[in-house]
């Protein structure tokens, strides 16, 4: 887990610029219906925490196959032989562990499911007797949902043993990922439902295009989704599937999708498309805009928080922020920001010539070159660490996060400090620290939010055997005189969250050699002390003056912030839409 320290409370699909647009446009088809599993989701998140399952970092054993005349997509593990199986036709899934014969299946309609194992029914996959290749070639999902003996019952109503079956095989898929088992069902139906999505719209008929020999992937199932949405991007600004079958495009998909950050990804699918259809008239116009290039790169990428993939993202974040767009808001950025700070970043040393793949395609083609010379001054100002944003230094933001991969852990917030200071031309730097308090503070109504704090060094002591709404126990007899008249930095810090202002005060000090204080930043920043309030009084019950309608707004002075923020709930559940699993 030295990648990923987030839950799947905080993983979703990119809400990225790029994507944001195209379903302004109505070219994005992908994420629409999640709404549907909203209840659903929300009962399972109310239920006890069970335990967390992580394979850590690992990668690469991670194949990709469709069925063309069932209309059937999979995605297996051959190291670990285990599976997923998304029936396109009629809104199924199943999840399989070939070594010990368990099958998951579920209907997405009704969110009906059978557990089903090999003592019940020949009709499991066993990897000691069969290939998961041979046994997808002849593969219905139907019949798991009339085998007689298999248990049925709602999703929302999962057993714990039936959990514990489902979150040993994504552990496997979705790797690098803490996943508390209890949320599993959670991951599988948001998964499920934007892989559907997918092949129904945008890739509707595609699957030819995929051949019929399995496929390599890079990263995991929820990483993968990300690339197959940028393919499936793409696929709309071309002019849709029949216009590549028309052209007789032959992806090389072992290249595209093993491609190991956004920019590799891009080149690969610029080449491969150019060879019969010309992509200037279909989207230079995008792609040489820079609020489409990095939120393309950023979505393209995968679901990686760190390295040059998060680095696209906090760039992508940041520039949506300066255009105001529909889905950006500053605790994306700071999420972001956190995400990278606490990672790895093992290959950003690659950053710059991760780039000269774009250099050397236009080269080499002087029609592509002179469509995409918006695209090529992006990527020149890049690399010559001069790219500047509507007055925003991105290249500068870019080289802070790259320099931080060689500092230990005790740097992890000075880093995420330092870039937002960088931003004090959108933001002032009391809104955006105190946001950054705000954001900690919501991880800490969480088991796996206080595992992020953990990786900052931040302490936060939680009473034994508490795991859920953590805060209700934080703040159990705190001075609610000292948060209704006193200082609020100096009560926020005598209370039992105290080490995250401390924190956050530290950071900005260093971050600003002396020059800021954290206390009086905060005490300045009213509306998001409001806030603040705001979420530990819904969390808590205690009342501390402040209106937690659910139409309360914002501060208008802070125009980046997000419209509102009632309460923890709403806030997770907004965090829990910006991470791309």
């Amino acid at each position: 887990m030295n990648q990923k320290a987030y839950s799947i409370l905080f993983c979703a699909l990119l809400a990225s610029t790029f994507v944001t647009e195209l379903r302004a446009k109505g070219l994005d088809y992908a994420h629409h219906n999640r709404h549907k599993l909203s209840q659903d989701r929300t009962e399972i998140r109310e239920q006890k925490q069970c335990s967390w399952v992580c394979r850590g970092a690992q990668g690469g054993s991670l194949k990709f196959i469709v069925n063309i005349n069932a209309n059937l997509v999979a995605i297996f593990d051959f190291e670990f032989n285990v599976a997923i199986v998304f029936d396109i036709s009629s809104n199924y899934v199943a999840v399989f562990n070939g070594n010990t014969g368990i099958v998951i299946a579920i209907n997405l309609s009704t969110s009906i499911a059978f557990y089903i194992t090999a003592e019940i029914s020949g009709s499991v996959w066993s990897s000691s007797k069969v290939s998961f290749e041979s046994f997808f070639a002849s593969l219905s999902l139907s019949v798991f949902f009339s085998i007689s003996g298999a248990v049925q019952f709602e999703v929302k109503k999962a057993s714990s043993e039936v959990q514990q079956a489902l979150g040993v095989i994504l552990e496997k898929l979705v790797f690098g990922i803490e996943i508390d088992v209890s949320e599993s069902f959670t991951l599988l139906l948001s998964i499920s439902v934007s892989y559907i999505e997918v092949f129904k719209t945008s890739l509707k008929g595609g699957l030819v295009l995929f051949g019929n020999g399995a496929i390599s992937l890079y990263g995991n199932l929820s990483g993968f989704l990300q690339t197959l949405i940028s393919f499936s991007n793409i696929v709309v600004l071309v002019g849709g599937v029949q216009v590549l079958i028309s052209a007789g495009i032959n992806f090389n998909f072992n290249v595209l999708f093993s491609a190991s950050f956004g920019s590799q990804f891009l080149v690969n699918v610029i080449q491969q498309i150019s060879v019969n259809i010309n992509i200037s008239e279909k989207f230079s116009g995008t792609l040489n805009k820079a609020e489409y290039f990095f939120a393309f790169l950023a979505q393209s990428g995968g679901s990686g928080s760190g390295n040059i993939t998060g680095i696209y993202k906090i760039a992508s974040s940041i520039i949506g922020l300066i255009d105001k767009s529909a889905n950006a808001s500053i605790t994306k950025v700071i999420d972001y920001l956190v995400q990278y700070s606490i990672s790895s970043n093992t290959d950003v040393a690659g950053f710059y010539s991760s780039l000269d793949g774009f250099v050397s395609v236009f080269e080499a083609n002087a029609n592509l070159k002179a469509s995409f010379s918006g695209l090529i001054s992006i990527v020149e100002a890049l690399k010559s660490k001069s790219f500047v944003y509507k007055g925003v230094n991105i290249s500068a933001i870019i080289e802070l996060l790259i320099e931080s991969a060689s500092k230990d852990s005790s740097y992890s917030l000075v880093l995420v400090v330092s870039v937002l200071l960088q931003l004090k031309a959108i933001i002032s730097e009391s809104e955006s620290c105190s946001y950054l308090l705000f954001v900690l503070i919501v991880y800490s109504n969480t088991a796996a939010g206080l595992s992020i704090l953990k990786k900052l060094n931040i302490a936060i002591k939680v009473s034994s055997g508490v795991k859920n709404n953590l805060l209700i126990s934080l703040f159990s007899g705190f001075n609610i005189v000292a948060f209704l008249f006193g200082n609020f930095y100096s009560a926020i810090s005598g209370s039992a969250i105290g080490g995250i202002a401390v924190a956050v005060s530290k950071a900005v000090k260093v971050s600003s050699s002396g020059k800021l204080e954290f206390s009086k930043l905060l005490n300045a920043s009213t509306n998001v002390v409001n806030l603040i309030k705001g979420a530990i009084q819904t969390v808590t019950g205690l009342s501390l003056g402040v209106s937690t309608s659910e139409h309360r707004s914002v501060s208008s002075s802070d125009s980046a912030a997000p419209a509102v923020y009632p309460s923890v709930v709403k806030v997770t559940k907004q965090l829990f839409y910006i991470w791309c699993w």
